[in-house]
């Protein structure tokens, strides 16, 4: 993965279910409140539908999928590479899917690591990019 141009933001939460959770869909998600960036907050999410399909009117979409608000741009597929560190996760993702939530091809997102467990994170990643491997 090319080193990140840019870090997306410092996310002041992370969500990651816990292992057993059995909701219909699954989500990882990196938040910042709406008083740290207003006026909606901001916030990546990556879901995975344990259905494995979603209908989107005539499309039947399939994989994991990002979401990032304000704004709920979202694109299925489109992640090419993941790596968890500590305090970051990196994210590469297609050309596409960079368009279609505008951002950059690989960037990064921030964390304290002192509230955030790199493994949990990363085991609910691979679960949410199945079978996208998670470095």
């Amino acid at each position: 993965m090319v080193t990140p141009v840019e870090v997306l933001f410092h996310a002041e939460e992370v969500h990651v279910p816990p292992e057993g959770d059995d909701d219909e869909i699954y989500v990882v998600a990196f938040g910042v409140s709406a008083e740290t960036a207003p006026p909606e907050g901001l916030c990546l999410q990556i879901q995975r539908d344990e259905e494995e399909e979603v209908e989107d009117g005539p499309e039947t979409l399939t994989g994991p999928c990002l979401v990032l608000d304000p704004g709920q741009r979202c694109h299925y597929q489109g992640v090419t590479d993941v790596r968890v560190n500590p305090g970051g996760v990196l994210i590469g993702l297609t050309p596409e899917a960079a368009r279609a939530l505008e951002v950059p091809e690989h960037f990064a997102i921030t964390y304290d690591p002192r509230t955030v467990d790199s493994a949990a994170l990363r085991a609910g990643l691979a679960r949410a990019l199945s079978p996208l491997p998670i470095g």
